[in-house]
């Protein structure tokens, strides 16, 4: 099984810009870039201003409350 320290070193060595995304904040900016695209809006390339909405959501969105949150989200891109 993988330690702590190991995975930090993956998620560092990874290629990918989103990598920098803490785990805790991950679905709050899956939300964020829903509600982006629902507004008609680009998600943002920029990982920090992803990350900025999402601690904006969690501010208001209980965590338990989350995937009902996406849920919706997901509805109101059809």
């Amino acid at each position: 099984m993988a330690t702590a320290a190991e995975a930090q070193e993956l998620i560092t060595a990874a290629e990918c810009e989103f990598c920098t995304i803490p785990p805790g904040l991950i679905w709050y900016t899956v939300l964020a870039a829903l509600i982006d695209k629902g507004n008609g809006n680009p998600v943002p390339s920029d990982p920090q201003a992803l990350i900025a909405e999402a601690q904006c959501l969690e501010c208001v969105i209980p965590a338990g409350l989350l995937p009902y949150t996406i849920l919706e989200a997901i509805r109101d891109l059809a």
